[in-house]
């Protein structure tokens, strides 16, 4: 009985203890683009955090050869922006890099399909949407099913204990 005592306090201790991790996403230096598989004169949003506050921040889209200049956004006291930009008609479909410059610079991935106005995926429909997981939540995911795992097998093998009627 105390060791399941235990073992249930020591699991609600991880649980505590891992659930800062599972939140990282924010307070980290970077940008991302939403939608990550834009067309070509379609709008995208940029979010930008911690590239130096009330700075100047100019936005990239480089690959495929070129660069081109999406404008530029004011960012806040913290250093962060959202901005919705229009991707050129005439951006060829491809893999390119978002790269957005203040005082702090940093870049993501988005991948141009099809042609202006055309059904991305045809018959099939739409592209899934994939997003990467930062790597924090990922570790921190990967340490609680490692847990529970774990739990799960120490439970499995302790000795069942019959009680006479």
């Amino acid at each position: 009985m105390k060791i399941r005592i235990l073992m249930g306090g020591l699991l609600a201790l991880m649980m505590l203890a891992l659930a800062p991790g599972l939140a990282l996403a924010d307070g980290v230096k970077g940008v991302t683009v939403s939608p990550l598989s834009p067309r070509p004169d379609e709008p995208i949003t940029v979010n930008g955090e911690l590239l130096g506050p009330n700075s100047e921040v100019e936005v990239l889209v480089i690959g495929n050869g070129e660069t081109v200049d999406l404008g530029e956004v004011k960012a806040d006291a913290e250093g962060d922006f959202t901005q919705e930009f229009r991707l050129p008609a005439d951006l060829e479909p491809g893999n390119y890099k978002v790269k957005a410059t203040g005082k702090e610079s940093a870049t993501t991935q988005i991948s141009v399909s099809g042609a202006p106005g055309s059904e991305a995926g045809g018959a099939m429909g739409a592209e899934p949407v994939i997003e990467a997981r930062p790597l924090g939540q990922s570790i921190g995911l990967v340490a609680l099913f490692g847990v529970l795992a774990a739990l799960g097998l120490f439970f499995a093998h302790l000795p069942v204990r019959h009680q006479k009627a």
